[in-house]
C-alpha cells in the first residue's frame, strides 16, 4: 500500500500542472494577509468624513434642528477639531461629544429620569471638565477627569467602578497616550455602555422576572468580554457574536489583526477545493485517459488495493494541502501583523461566567473543518472519475456539485423540501456544520455527520465497484 501511495504521490508530483496548481495556491496564500494589509494601510478617512462648516452651515438652514447641536459644532471649529477628529475615534471628537452628551441630558426631563438625580446634579460640572481639557488639548487631564465622573457617579457599580478607575490608572501610570490606546478606548466605551444594562437585568433575572433574553446575551457578552480586555490592557482577543451569524467565519470577532489574518486564510478555501477537485477528479479518470491503467493493472498488486491505495492519497493530500495552508498563513501573519497577536484567547460566555481558552486552537479548529469538506468534496469527484473515467466530467461535476451543493440546498430550504436535509448537499459545508449553522431547522451535528458518513460509504462502495469490476 504504501509504496502505491508514493508512486501516486510520484505521478502527480512530476505533472507540470500539479507546480501551476501549487503557484496558485501560493498566491492565494500569500496574496489573502497581504492584500489585507495593503487595504488597512489605505486611509479613505479624508472622504468619508463631512466637513464640520459644512455640516453646521446645513445646521443652521434646519428650523427643526437642537440648538445645542449647532453649539456643538460650533465648538469643534473653534477648538480647532478636524472632521476626522469630531467624527472619528479621537479623544478630543469622544471628550467633546460626551461633554454635550450631558448636556443634551441636562436640556431634557425625559432623559433625566434615566440617571439618577445625584447624576444629573453634577452633569454640568461633568461637562464643564471635559470641555476644559478638550480645548487645552490636555489628555492627562481628560483621562483623569473620566476617571473621577466614574467614581462621583451613581450609576456603575462599584466593581464596574473599580474596573474603570484601574483601567485610568493604567493609562496615566504608563503615559500612554490617546493615539497609543484607542482601541482600549473603545473598548471601554463597550464595556460603560453595557455593564450597568447587565447587572441589571442580572439581577432581575436572578428574581424570576421576565427579561429580554437577546439583549440580555448581548449585553452579556460585550460587558464580560470588554471588562476582561480592561482588565487586561492591550490585549487581542477573540470572543463568539451575539448577532445572527451566516457563515462559520461570522460567528467570531477578532479584535486583533494577526489572528484575523490567519482565520481569513479559510476563505481561500473555495478555490482551494477547486484546484483539489481538479487532481482528486483526475486520479482515476487519467489512468484510462492516457492509457497508463493496463501497465498498472498487469502488475500483480489486486485492484482493491489500487484502489484504496489511490482514495488514500487523496486524503493524506487533503491533509496536507490544509497543514500547509494554516503553516504558510500562520507564518506570512506573523511577519505583516505579528507573532504576539497569534497567541490571542478566545472568550467564551458559559453559563454566565467567562471561559478563557486559545483563539489559535480555535482557528486551527476551523482549518481542520475545511479538511474535512476537502475529503468529502474529494470523495464525490473521486467517485466520478472510478465511474465515468471522463477527466473532464469528472472535474466539471465534481465542481459544480461543490460549488452548487450550498445554493441547492438554500432553494430547497426556501421551497419547504424537508427531505433535502437528508442528501449531501445540505451537509456539504462541514465549516458551517461545525458551527452549528444548518441549512435546516432542527439538524443537528451528529444528524449532519450520519447523513455524510452514509454517503461517503455509498460513494466509495460505488468508486470501488466501477474500479474493480470494470473491464478495461
Amino acid at each position: 500500500m504504501l509504496r502505491i501511495i508514493q508512486n501516486e504521490f510520484a505521478k502527480i508530483l512530476h505533472k507540470v500542472s500539479s507546480l501551476v496548481l501549487f503557484i496558485i495556491l501560493l498566491l492565494i496564500l500569500i496574496g489573502i494577509p497581504v492584500g489585507s494589509k495593503i487595504i488597512d494601510s489605505i486611509d479613505f478617512s479624508s472622504s468619508y468624513y463631512q466637513d464640520l462648516e459644512q455640516s453646521l452651515e446645513y445646521a443652521k438652514q434646519d428650523s427643526y434642528q437642537d440648538p445645542l447641536y449647532i453649539e456643538q459644532l460650533e465648538t469643534a471649529i473653534e477648538i480647532g477639531l478636524t472632521s476626522e477628529e469630531y467624527y472619528g475615534n479621537s479623544w478630543r471628537g469622544r471628550a467633546l461629544n460626551q461633554a454635550f452628551q450631558y448636556r443634551y441630558i441636562l436640556a431634557d426631563e425625559e432623559l433625566q429620569k434615566n440617571y439618577p438625580k445625584s447624576d444629573v446634579a453634577r452633569m454640568q460640572v461633568w461637562s464643564d471638565a471635559l470641555l476644559k481639557y478638550t480645548k487645552a488639548d490636555d489628555w492627562k487631564g481628560y483621562y483623569q477627569a473620566s476617571r473621577d465622573i466614574a467614581v462621583e457617579g451613581a450609576y456603575y457599580s462599584d466593581h464596574a467602578k473599580n474596573v474603570i478607575v484601574n483601567f485610568y490608572n493604567h493609562l496615566i501610570e504608563e503615559e500612554i497616550a490617546p493615539s497609543e490606546s484607542e482601541g482600549m478606548l473603545d473598548t471601554l466605551s463597550t464595556y460603560t455602555n453595557t455593564i450597568s444594562e447587565y447587572e441589571l437585568m442580572k439581577a432581575k433575572k436572578a428574581a424570576g422576572e421576565t427579561i429580554d433574553n437577546e439583549q440580555y446575551k448581548y449585553c452579556e457578552t460585550y460587558a464580560l468580554t470588554s471588562e476582561y480586555a480592561l482588565t487586561h490592557p492591550g490585549i487581542e482577543y477573540v470572543f463568539e457574536s451575539d448577532d445572527y451569524y451566516s457563515s462559520a467565519s461570522d460567528r467570531y470577532i477578532f479584535t486583533g489583526d494577526s489572528l484575523n489574518s490567519l482565520q481569513n486564510g479559510t476563505l481561500g478555501f473555495t478555490i482551494i477545493c477547486i484546484l483539489f477537485l481538479i487532481v482528486a477528479g483526475t486520479i482515476v479518470s487519467n489512468e484510462y485517459s492516457q492509457g497508463t491503467i493496463k501497465f498498472l493493472l498487469i502488475n500483480p498488486v489486486k485492484r482493491q488495493k489500487i484502489f484504496w491505495g489511490k482514495y488514500t492519497t487523496i486524503i493524506i493530500l487533503a491533509l496536507g494541502v490544509t497543514l500547509f495552508s494554516f503553516a504558510l498563513e500562520f507564518i506570512i501573519s506573523g511577519i505583516v501583523y505579528g507573532f504576539h497577536g497569534l497567541t490571542a484567547p478566545l472568550l467564551l460566555i458559559r453559563d454566565g461566567s467567562l471561559q478563557v481558552k486559545s483563539g489559535l486552537f480555535l482557528v486551527f479548529g476551523l482549518y481542520m473543518a475545511q479538511f474535512l469538506q476537502l475529503v468529502i468534496a474529494g470523495t464525490i469527484a473521486f467517485m466520478i472519475s472510478s465511474w465515468l473515467r471522463n477527466s473532464g466530467l469528472s472535474i466539471a461535476l465534481g465542481v459544480l456539485t461543490y460549488t452548487m451543493g450550498g445554493t441547492v440546498a438554500m432553494l430547497a430550504e426556501a421551497l419547504h423540501m424537508d427531505f433535502f436535509r437528508y442528501t449531501i448537499f445540505a451537509n456539504l459545508n462541514v465549516p458551517n456544520i461545525v458551527a452549528g449553522i444548518y441549512p435546516f431547522t432542527g439538524m443537528t451535528a451528529g444528524f449532519s455527520a450520519t447523513v455524510i458518513i452514509i454517503h461517503m460509504i455509498l460513494m466509495l462502495f460505488i468508486a470501488r465497484d466501477a474500479f474493480v469490476r470494470k473491464n478495461v
